[in-house]
């Protein structure tokens, strides 16, 4: 009786080992599947981030044209890039659409460099700037565009991604126009001007959170700004003007009229 009974306690103790084997095997099978689901999540992230840097915002927050104070108008060609630049209109890649107000056939072409925490700047946006809208845009003779510009600080704090990302749903100048009110109060606020301007928050965070418009700004800031180093800064027809001078900007202007 002791040898059957012998057979069946080696029998009982060979079923743990078999248990801890199958459990052992199942726990190996969970951490593979642990491990290949966090990399593809990964990988998701990593291709969502890849395609929100280089797609635009949706359809609802798009216009075809910048619009400001009544006046709109179609982005202006700067020149061919590798860069991508906002381009509400879907004009084309490969080029550096800048902000722009007014008829594309208008005789003067004026475009400003300006740094949102310039105060001679603010005071230029505050006191003339809608004056020259009206008096010239407004009217056909002036196409106002606006260079992408900003030193140390203002692309720091991400204004000038900012601006481009408002550009993307034809709110350049008006977004602008808010950043120049917030810091006037005190500090710059983004989102503040944002809404106030009413953005597609959706679109204009994501634009942002993907710094779609890196590289770019780097393009515009410090290798492609037509030699300006200080603010403002104004072309009329190509001709310089330095520093907060809308009586100068004016005469050029007629000046210009005049010779056609």
């Amino acid at each position: 009786m002791a040898k059957p009974q012998q057979r069946t306690m080696q029998g009982r103790k060979s079923s743990p080992v078999k248990k801890t084997s199958r459990k052992r095997q199942s726990q190996n099978q969970g951490l593979k599947w642990g491990i290949g689901a966090a990399v593809v999540f990964v990988i998701g992230v990593l291709i969502w981030t890849a395609v929100a840097r280089t797609s635009g915002p949706p359809a609802s927050a798009v216009r075809a044209y910048e619009e400001f104070a009544g006046i709109t108008g179609t982005s202006y060609n700067a020149g061919s890039t590798t860069l991508q630049y906002p381009d509400p209109g879907k004009k084309g890649k490969g080029v550096q659409w800048l902000p722009a107000l007014g008829a594309e056939d208008a005789p003067v072409v004026v475009i400003e460099f300006s740094d949102i925490y310039c105060s001679h700047c603010r005071v230029y946006h505050q006191m003339s700037f809608d004056a020259l809208l009206k008096e010239y845009v407004a009217t056909g003779k002036v196409r106002y565009v606006d260079h992408y510009f900003g030193f140390g600080q203002s692309i720091g704090d991400g204004a000038v991604e900012a601006m481009m990302c408002a550009a993307e749903q034809g709110k350049y100048f008006a977004f602008k126009t808010a950043l120049f009110s917030t810091v006037a109060e005190g500090a710059l606020d983004i989102d503040t001007a944002a809404r106030g301007v009413g953005l597609h928050l959706g679109a204009f965070d994501t634009c942002r959170r993907t710094r779609r418009y890196q590289d770019t700004v780097s393009e515009i800031a410090l290798t492609d700004n037509m030699g300006v180093t200080a603010t403002p800064t104004f072309f009329v027809n190509g001709e310089k003007v330095l520093g907060n001078r809308p009586d100068e900007i004016r005469r050029l202007i007629e000046a210009a009229l005049s010779a056609q």
